[in-house]
């Protein structure tokens, strides 16, 4: 039995490995994900990222649903946390007169 038997990703197989892949009609999961910008704070392949992980998590359970529910569910967590605090935090600052933050000579005809 050759590497190609139990190894999920082939980019991990030499090109022989590759061809034993090949011939036991293996399925080919291909992530796909845009690298773009999300603000300061994550990097620029988190679409990338999330899609391969999704994809391994596949290749180790052998069940696109079980990973795909579960980092959908992480993410899920993660965010709902996040938005809770951010709606916190932003509860905490104080309330300043809207007439008061607009002084530039266009913004100072806008009546409220």
């Amino acid at each position: 039995m050759t590497k190609a038997a139990t190894e999920y990703r082939y980019n991990r197989l030499t090109w022989p490995e590759m061809n034993d892949a090949i011939g036991m009609q293996k399925r080919i999961i291909l992530p796909t994900g845009s690298t773009e910008q999300h603000g300061h704070h994550l990097p620029l392949d988190v679409d990338v990222f999330l899609a391969e992980s999704v994809c391994l998590e596949t290749g180790v359970h052998g069940d696109a649903t079980k990973g795909t529910a579960e980092k959908g569910r992480v993410i899920f967590d993660a965010a709902v946390s996040g938005l809770v605090k951010l709606v916190d935090e932003l509860r905490e600052w104080p309330i300043e007169q809207r007439g008061d933050m607009h002084t530039h000579p266009t913004q100072s005809q806008i009546r409220w």
